[in-house]
């Protein structure tokens, strides 16, 4: 909800509950305890909408004040509901499973019978999809579209095995629960099937379904009280590149770490290879290094005078990504270590076999400084 809370209703004592991300309940009484909360939804008014089996459609404020509002045709029996398909509308559209209808209500109570279907449709789950709104019809398996800008129209696509609710998904799909097919499909904005997914549990009812922010699917088995997870498909994206620290005096023995970048849909853990390459303007020059698949790596001896990068693919249950590539971090030459110092007269010894011998440049007074060259003897 706008509050930051979940909300929920139980049919079962007339109730609509709220919980916060912590676990706190509380719930807020209806104005009869026989009314029947079916579906819950925020709307553009920072307020939640919920229908009621017996022919209401109900609004709660944050602060828990309850107004319900009759539906004005017979038979009514609201299903889902959910914001219509832009903010401009202000108002929600749901299901009637009962009269066979989708209705419109403006954020002032009005309420319009803006589709009449056909007797037995029995319209269930219902979304705005792509800007559109989409509603699942589990009586004559089809799924209706409505038309923007337009009042009463809509498309209809055949769907068999019971659709009863949708959701939109990611990269332009939408998933639809089948009832009778104990399998849930998916399919595009535009209304064509692209797959089908069955269920483990045998006669499972799936019905209420949504999309988790790890970019698979979630569905209720109403039979079988369970949930169940569909993989989307959708493997994680990289939109920010991994980075390697250090990025200046690494020579070998330096120790240096990738970050894991920045990535979309839902990456819970990540591969890593390490290259090493010869030519820091040509990438192709790169190769993998063997074993250096961790987090981490130590430059090596072997590294000297070359570049080295990081790949590092998020992944998710759908798989991993397609690799993100570091920039080049040059590997220096490792300067020799200082000399011993020696100590003695004109002539002293450095090795074995080898001499120095300081000579004058010329003979000078006394307290004069002289200077010496440096002869190496190695003879």
């Amino acid at each position: 909800g706008p509050d930051g809370n979940m909300w929920f209703t139980l049919r079962s004592g007339g109730k609509i509950g709220r919980i916060t991300t912590s676990g706190a309940v509380s719930l807020i009484d209806l104005p009869d305890a026989s009314m029947q909360p079916q579906d819950i939804t925020a709307g553009p008014d920072n307020n939640m909408w919920f229908t009621e089996l017996g022919g209401r459609i109900g609004r709660v404020t944050m602060a828990g004040a309850v107004t319900m509002f009759t539906v004005p045709w017979a038979n009514s029996r609201p299903h889902s509901i959910v914001s219509g398909a832009s903010p401009e509308t202000q108002g929600l559209n749901f299901t009637d499973a009962g009269a066979d209808r989708v209705g419109f209500i403006v954020i002032d109570g009005t309420i319009y019978g803006n589709i009449q279907l056909t007797a037995g449709s029995q319209p269930a789950g219902i979304a705005n999809i792509d800007g559109s709104i989409w509603f699942a019809m589990t009586g004559s398996n089809k799924l209706g579209k409505t038309l923007p800008g337009t009042s009463g129209s809509f498309l209809e696509t055949a769907v068999t095995g019971g659709p009863t609710d949708i959701a939109s998904g990611v990269g332009n799909t939408m998933w639809i629960s089948l009832s009778a097919r104990n399998s849930v499909a998916k399919y595009s904005v535009q209304g064509a099937p692209l797959a089908e997914y069955p269920l483990t549990s045998p006669n499972s009812l799936p019905a209420g379904l949504a999309e988790g922010p790890d970019t698979n699917i979630w569905v209720a088995q109403t039979n079988a009280g369970k949930v169940a997870r569909v993989l989307s498909g959708q493997v994680p994206v990289s939109t920010a590149a991994p980075a390697i620290s250090p990025t200046t005096g690494v020579k070998a023995g330096t120790t240096l770490t990738a970050s894991d970048g920045t990535w979309e849909y839902a990456a819970g853990s990540y591969l890593y290879q390490w290259q090493a390459c010869s030519n820091g303007a040509d990438t192709n020059s790169c190769s993998n290094i063997s074993g250096a698949t961790s987090k981490t790596y130590v430059a090596t001896a072997g590294n000297t005078n070359q570049y080295l990068r990081v790949s590092v693919q998020g992944v998710n249950g759908s798989g991993a990504g397609t690799p993100a590539f570091s920039s080049l971090v040059g590997v220096a030459t490792t300067p020799p270590p200082a000399p011993t110092p020696v100590t003695g007269g004109q002539t002293v010894t450095i090795a074995e076999g080898v001499t120095l011998t300081l000579k004058s440049a010329k003979r000078s007074r006394a307290g004069v400084k002289r200077p010496f060259a440096v002869i190496a003897n190695t003879s």
